[in-house]
């Protein structure tokens, strides 16, 4: 073979290496991603509660956050997979937990976010 040959086969070679790592790789930011999106809503009406508190906890470490008005949301545990009790408290309401643990996997960017619905109760 011969030494131009040789330099094109190597160029066409390394330029298809780039294009198919390049499209496969996916594009990651310095955004942390929330773990776990919990939406909280009361059980008779399926309306969102706004500020109750939503804790996820891992072994020692503990995260919280109180709903929003518009959509009864809190995003927790960002930036963290792990193996999650969740657990909502409200005004109004009875505490409610997660009946078992919320497996929250690594993804290629971060945690692959787990999305949480809890009913609440009226007390």
């Amino acid at each position: 073979m011969s030494v131009r040959l040789t330099s094109v086969v190597c160029a066409t070679a390394a330029a298809l290496a780039f294009v198919a790592c390049d499209a496969t790789s996916p594009v990651c930011t310095d955004v942390s991603r929330p773990a776990l999106q919990v939406f909280v809503r009361d059980s008779l009406s399926g309306s969102a509660v706004a500020g109750a508190t939503v804790v996820a906890s891992e072994g020692t470490y503990r995260d919280s956050a109180l709903t929003r008005a518009q959509d009864g949301a809190a995003f927790l545990a960002s930036g963290r997979p792990g193996m999650y009790t969740v657990e909502v408290s409200g005004d109004q309401h009875h505490a409610w937990q997660s009946a078992m643990p919320v497996e929250v996997a690594a993804g290629s960017c971060g945690p692959t976010p787990v999305t949480v619905n809890a009913l609440l109760q009226r007390q």
